[in-house]
């Protein structure tokens, strides 16, 4: 007579318990890391493609120096639009509708800062109201604020690196600023930058703080020397 190895009713419903408690302890960890490991590569491909057209512009001797645009409203933006791959141009961020069909942003408020749930982040993408952008054929969303008022002698270049229409549309999180320099194309916060010192590289990019107007401004600095720096952002999340 043959005799049959196996488990119980109970020890399958303690092991699958295990299992259970075991995922529930993991899933969270793996979700987040996959989310990390998303945005850093979407930072780097921003990055990449940012420098990639600003050198095809020096290269063809059109002038990258900040100076040659500063004062003169959205005078870079026609010439630096030409050397990225664009599948819609938004214009002025002011005149964008409420076409759900666009990749183009709804509204000029559509960010948010780095820890807050107020619009306040659309004042730091220039005047927003002059503020240019288009999206690109891999779907982020390229602002360029090149004003006559506030940032007379900055030209910004920012980037939603996953596009207008996903969230969380946050500084430091998916919308990063860089600054067109005299030493090239550098991130909000690097030396040589605006708000380039420590003290404001600090000041500009705290995850736990929620008073600070513009938070988030300078976390591309941080995104692009630090190897944790997304790993510490999604943590949790």
């Amino acid at each position: 007579m043959k005799k049959f190895l196996a488990f119980t009713l109970g020890e399958v419903l303690i092991a699958l318990g295990v299992i259970g408690v075991v995922a529930t302890l993991i899933l969270p960890q793996l979700i987040s890391g996959h989310k990390a490991s998303i945005a850093q590569s979407q930072f780097n491909t921003a990055y990449a493609m940012l420098s990639q057209a600003i050198d095809s512009m020096e290269a063809d001797r059109v002038s990258i120096m900040p100076a040659k645009y500063a004062g003169k409203l959205n005078s870079f933006y026609p010439i630096a639009k030409n050397y990225f791959k664009i599948i819609e141009d938004c214009g002025v961020l002011s005149d964008t509708t409420e076409n759900k069909q666009s990749a183009c942003p709804k509204k000029s408020n559509t960010y948010t800062e780095y820890n807050s749930n107020s619009n306040h982040a659309a004042s730091i993408i220039g005047s927003v109201v002059k503020s240019t952008s288009f999206v690109t054929n891999n779907g982020m969303l390229v602002i360029i604020t090149n004003d006559d008022s506030i940032y007379k002698t900055q030209l910004f270049i920012s980037v939603d690196i996953n596009g207008a229409n996903k969230l969380p549309n946050k500084l430091g999180w998916d919308l990063f600023s860089f600054e067109l320099t005299n030493q090239g194309l550098l991130p909000v916060g690097a030396p040589g930058t605006y708000l380039g010192s420590e003290t404001n590289r600090e000041k500009y990019c705290k995850k736990d703080d929620s008073s600070t107007l513009m938070n988030g401004w300078t976390c591309g600095e941080k995104a692009l020397t630090s190897t944790d720096y997304f790993k510490d952002l999604y943590h949790g999340h």
